[in-house]
């Protein structure tokens, strides 16, 4: 994990619920760093922190505390895949009805 990685981790960890969520312009802000860095050091580090984080658009990221919040974040997921996927089945069909139907090989 990098230096940001765990500066951002000893911050999000005072940010228990949503009620007291951070956003990433203000994360960025207060570490001297990039909200785009912010945001992918976030996605990239998460994982391995030790507390489970959530982020909500307009209120930013938190800790979770409870099990309906994790419910709700992976509904959040699967729906955000599902859109993705359609999303992708329809870029597809307009690549092939252009002639670029070899661009829709891939190892998915």
């Amino acid at each position: 994990m990098s230096e940001l990685g765990c500066r951002i981790e000893q911050l999000l960890s005072t940010c228990i619920g949503p009620q007291n969520a951070i956003s990433a312009p203000e994360i960025a802000r207060r570490l001297n760093a990039s909200e785009r860095t912010v945001r992918k050091v976030i996605s990239e580090d998460y994982s391995s922190w030790p507390m489970m984080v959530s982020s909500k658009p307009g209120l930013g990221f938190y800790v979770v505390q409870d099990i309906e919040t994790l419910a709700d974040r992976r509904r959040t997921l699967i729906a955000l895949k599902r859109k993705a996927k359609k999303k992708l089945e329809e870029f597809d069909q307009f690549l092939k009805r252009h002639g670029f139907g070899s661009l829709t090989k891939d190892a998915s």
